[in-house]
């Protein structure tokens, strides 16, 4: 399985095209947000220069959650393509059981968004120095990892169980396509949650890239927040948060971070028993 995991990374990373297309969520973002939605954030933020420091964190925030959705489903693409190129069928023949070769692709998957969302990253570091920003403390920096690494793995199992029926690249090309487009949405970074209708909210909370990048705000922005409204009412702190889908809120209850890990923890068990299921039935192809 860990063999199987390593010659699937190979092949991701191997593939410019589809390290490229992978990330091209995260360079869409960026683009609308120099072109536009930057000055536009900065405007309704207020605050002057501590309003655009909060804006910068919270833009790369919900770019680092978004890439470890979105480069975890372009590696589930060697699973696909593998299928079309009928080299699945070479796999079953080998001495390995389906728990091994499926093991390989969730593997790979989980690592590839974790060490891409990494790298991702370290560029929104180095972008929000160059804009006068500063880095994390240590502490953040592994808290942020934590929560990578965890978003990645719920990511994964819930991606794996989506395209574990998918044995086409045109098919995949579609979901890729829809997922992509969707997933900035769902995780409020076009629009901001705050500007959202309840029930449109409930949705976008109901997914786990939502609970992750909600955590990395909160990691993110929390200097720059307390910079930006210092000697204000912790009533506003807590509206502008709630706006910008720093912090969520299911009524009146405030989600509390526990709460943020618990719903991604849950996740990837709870889609790991549905991959399982769909690995334990006939093969189809």
């Amino acid at each position: 399985m860990i063999n199987l995991a390593i010659r699937n990374w190979r092949l991701f990373i191997r593939d410019r095209s589809t390290v490229f297309y992978s990330l091209m969520g995260v360079f869409i973002i960026i683009g609308l947000y120099v072109l536009f939605l930057g000055d536009l954030m900065a405007e309704g933020v207020g605050g002057g220069e501590h309003g655009a420091r909060l804006v910068d964190n919270w833009i790369m925030a919900g770019l680092i959650a978004v890439s470890s959705f979105t480069t975890t489903l372009g590696a589930l693409g060697t699973m696909v393509e593998d299928r079309d190129r009928k080299i699945s069928k070479d796999f079953r023949a080998a001495p390995l059981g389906r728990w091994q070769i499926s093991g390989g692709y969730l593997l790979n998957a989980t690592w590839v968004g974790f060490f891409m969302s990494c790298v991702t990253f370290v560029l929104a570091q180095i972008y929000i120095v160059v804009r006068g920003g500063s880095l994390l403390p240590l502490l953040d920096i592994l808290q942020v990892l934590g929560v990578i690494g965890l978003s990645a793995a719920a990511s994964a199992t819930m991606l794996f169980a989506i395209t574990y029926t998918v044995t086409s690249n045109q098919a995949f090309g579609g979901v890729s396509a829809v997922c992509g487009t969707l997933i900035g949405f769902i995780t409020g970074i076009y629009i901001p949650m705050g500007q959202f209708p309840p029930v449109v909210q409930i949705v976008m909370k109901s997914f786990p890239t939502t609970h992750a990048a909600a955590l990395i705000r909160q990691i993110m922005t929390d200097r720059p927040v307390q910079a930006m409204m210092q000697g204000a009412p912790d009533v506003m702190v807590e509206e502008i948060q709630t706006l910008l889908g720093i912090i969520l809120h299911f009524g009146d209850w405030r989600v509390q971070p526990w709460a943020h890990l618990a719903v991604l923890t849950a996740s990837t068990l709870v889609f790991f028993g549905l991959s399982a299921y769909l690995i334990s039935r006939p093969a189809r192809r």
